[in-house]
């Protein structure tokens, strides 16, 4: 019996291939579409002090983390996800929020809630432009069940990489960054590696710098670390980044560690005193938060999300998130 001898399949490669034509139709829409949703998310979140986006399909990131962690799909196998985060480029916008309207000082927790506010506001903006207006946000404060494990949607995503001393290292920013939500879009994702991006290498040699600072501090440290206690010894766990060699023109002002690391509602009122006459001082106590003789300041009441922002054993989510 005769047979034909099977064809060989033409390489998409090939110049004559007509499929050719048409992946690179897909390949240009699918970066357009990206380029298009990189755009719009950072000119709805960078204006309201959130100048770190990145996308990730949700499928991704939750492939990496234990159900009670996982972002909403939707229905879609290639949901989108978004991380939401910023560099001390937040604290301006901050405080000229709290000088507009002073109501947010008398919130449990001001900061937490003008990220909902802002996020919320931002994420219905770029929404609107792109054409996908449903979607569900989880914020790094929020308790379970709706805890998102954040440093690793940054990791997954490729916004940051994830270190051995138990911090998120943005490439151009270091350990100066703050993760604030995830969002999860009833949309699909920009076509890429369905895995997530690629795992960024580490931007230095972690076992030499704030993987020390991490031991180091979690030794000196007077009891297990908690947000109280964290709090008395905020100065060890600033010293834990300020041991990153990246991005240390990006640290973080004076009033901005001091606030996030205390939650001392003073800062917060010298800032909007400031704001409204700059050529008021400041109090010397905020000048230098290295200085080893500055008193930790009174918790007041403010409850700290700090385990809210990691994914790793108690200890890791309480301190390290802002």
């Amino acid at each position: 019996m005769h047979t034909t001898p099977p064809q060989p399949i033409p390489s998409a490669a090939d110049p004559h291939d007509p499929r050719r034509a048409a992946l690179n139709a897909r390949a240009a829409a699918g970066a357009t579409d990206a380029i298009a949703l990189s755009g719009a998310l950072a000119n709805a979140f960078a204006p309201r002090g959130f100048d770190l986006t990145r996308t990730v399909a949700v499928a991704a990131y939750n492939r990496a983390v234990a159900p009670p962690l996982r972002l909403p799909d939707h229905g879609r196998a290639g949901a989108l996800a978004v991380v939401i985060g910023n560099s001390r480029a937040l604290w301006p916008r901050f405080v000229a929020a709290l000088r507009a309207d002073h109501a947010l000082l008398e919130e449990p927790d001001p900061l937490d809630r003008y990220t909902e506010r802002a996020v919320a506001a931002a994420a219905h903006e770029a929404g609107g432009v792109l054409g996908r207006p449903r979607h569900e946000i989880r914020f790094g404060h929020e308790l379970p069940p709706r805890r998102v494990a954040m440093q690793r949607l940054a990791d997954v995503s490729g916004l940051a990489h994830l270190n051995q001393g138990h911090l998120c290292i943005h490439p151009v920013y270091g350990p100066w960054i703050a993760l604030r939500a995830g969002i999860a879009w009833d949309g699909d994702a920009p076509a890429r590696d369905p895995r997530g991006a690629p795992r960024l290498p580490p931007p230095c040699d972690c076992t030499r710098g704030c993987s020390r600072a991490f031991d180091r501090t979690i030794a000196a440290s007077r009891t297990v670390p908690t947000s109280a206690t964290a709090c008395a010894d905020w100065q060890l766990w600033v010293a834990v980044r300020d041991a990153c060699p990246v991005g240390r023109e990006h640290r973080y002002g004076a009033d901005q560690l001091r606030y996030h690391y205390t939650g001392d509602r003073e800062v917060l009122l010298e800032g909007v005193e400031i704001l409204r006459d700059p050529a008021q001082g400041r109090r010397p106590r905020h000048a230098d938060l290295r200085d080893p003789g500055l008193a930790p300041a009174p918790l007041l009441g403010v409850r700290h999300p700090w385990g809210s922002l990691s994914d790793g054993p108690a200890l890791r989510r309480r301190v390290l998130t802002f």
